[in-house]
């Protein structure tokens, strides 16, 4: 198992994975940031800008947007909340393999019987 694989129950887990999931995550947070930087620049046409008729709509593409920059905040805390919450498992499972393997020097000793393991 590359970056190390815990397997208790019959369960792998890739740590190497998780972290690597990770950093998508980070990438889908800058790239929602770079979008409500997009909802905000739409919102700031001026009145001018849209006429005497395009005043009419103004209203309502006002409310959108501003549905629209909750939603993709809602988004970017979600994406960064599930990036904490799953660079937190990846800690956790690594730690408990290592708890699991205990090495002296060149020597390596398996606790509760969990065999087949490196440690990380």
């Amino acid at each position: 198992m590359s970056g190390g694989g815990t397997s208790g129950s019959g369960i792998g887990v890739e740590v190497g994975e998780l972290k690597a999931f990770v950093g998508t995550l980070d990438f889908y947070e800058s790239e929602s940031n770079k979008f409500d930087a997009l909802v905000e620049r739409a919102n700031g046409v001026s009145n001018e800008s849209w006429g005497l008729i395009g005043l009419f709509v103004k209203d309502t593409y006002t409310r959108q947007l501003d549905e629209l920059r909750g939603l993709v905040d809602d988004m970017t805390e979600a994406i960064g909340a599930m990036s904490d919450k799953i660079a937190e498992a990846a800690q956790v499972y690594e730690s408990t393999e290592q708890d699991h393997v205990i090495m002296f020097g060149e020597h390596r000793a398996e606790v509760d019987g969990i065999q087949g393991r490196e440690p990380s």
